[in-house]
């Protein structure tokens, strides 16, 4: 549903500090607030709706109950995986975190912003654990075939250097892509 992602584009135009202004929460709250009115119980009006608690209000347990809500008729939807890692590893659920995001991984093995997201937030547990090459090594052999795109060279510095670069390029590659769009 088009309101839906456009009240994520919303969320992440704050989550990555483009626009973090209550006036874009509100942009992303009123977007929701119309999904609604068309189909309230939907399925992607929950999933949009754990994506502005999570990423706009830090608000993990209304995120966690929505996501719950749309995995009813999404069991196998990676983006809900995704999400649901993210939240358990804010709340330091380690492992949780990790089954999470390698199943969302599983789900869509060629989608690289996954990748580099995965990668990103696994390496730093990786790391913890003395496995940030193994980690490396297995995210390079899922992104074959696409090793010079520029999100397969952030998910390789985010292995390589931690998350901080990866979410540096987050935001030049977002801010680009707004200028050129």
């Amino acid at each position: 549903m088009a309101y839906c992602r456009a009240s994520q584009a919303h969320v992440a135009l704050y989550w990555l500090e483009i626009d973090h202004t209550s006036d874009r929460l509100a942009l992303a709250d009123a977007a929701l607030g119309k999904a609604q009115a068309i189909q309230a119980d939907s399925d992607e009006v929950h999933f949009a709706r754990g994506w502005y608690f999570y990423q706009g209000l830090r608000d993990y347990d209304r995120a966690r109950a929505e996501l719950l809500l749309a995995q009813r008729t999404l069991p196998n939807n990676a983006d809900i995986f995704s999400l649901a890692g993210s939240i358990d590893r804010r709340q330091g659920r380690w492992q949780q975190s990790t089954q999470e995001l390698q199943r969302a991984v599983d789900l869509d093995p060629s989608n690289l912003f996954r990748l580099q997201t995965a990668g990103g937030q696994l390496s730093r547990l990786a790391s913890l654990r003395g496995r940030g090459r193994d980690l490396q090594s297995s995210f390079g052999r899922r992104a074959r075939g696409q090793e010079h795109s520029g999100i397969a060279r952030a998910n390789r510095v985010g292995c390589a250097r931690g998350y901080t670069a990866v979410a540096r390029n987050n935001r030049q590659v977002a801010a680009a892509r707004l200028q050129s769009g």
